[in-house]
């Protein structure tokens, strides 16, 4: 199966942590919210909060060459990258920050 397809369904953030890119090594730890992103067949999305209550939409999009899932925010008009690695029931995003480099790790809700 492609990312694309795998990507479908929903999915809740389990660990933030940011990086140090030198090193490899975890710099920081973010205790986010329980936070679901929930991605349609139809390339939209929705993000919920612990609640289940509706935080943010927008477009979702997977470059057809290199793993990177782009994030378009129907509110702000935002495209967001992340590199990804996506199985059957783990998910994992990436990208630079400032001083580190921030990952996200999901589980298939």
């Amino acid at each position: 199966m492609a990312a694309w397809d795998m990507i479908v369904g929903s999915w809740e953030i389990t660990i933030a942590n940011g990086i140090d890119p030198a090193t490899g090594k975890v710099i920081s730890e973010y205790l986010l919210e329980k936070t679901t992103y929930s991605f349609g067949w139809d390339r939209r999305y929705k993000k919920l909060d612990k609640e289940g209550a509706l935080v943010e939409t927008g477009i979702w999009q997977m470059d057809a060459h290199s793993p990177t899932l782009t994030l378009i925010s129907d509110e702000k008009s935002t495209r967001t990258n992340w590199e990804i690695e996506v199985s059957n029931s783990e998910m994992r995003w990436k990208r630079p920050m400032s001083n580190e480099l921030m990952k996200l790790y999901f589980k298939k809700s």
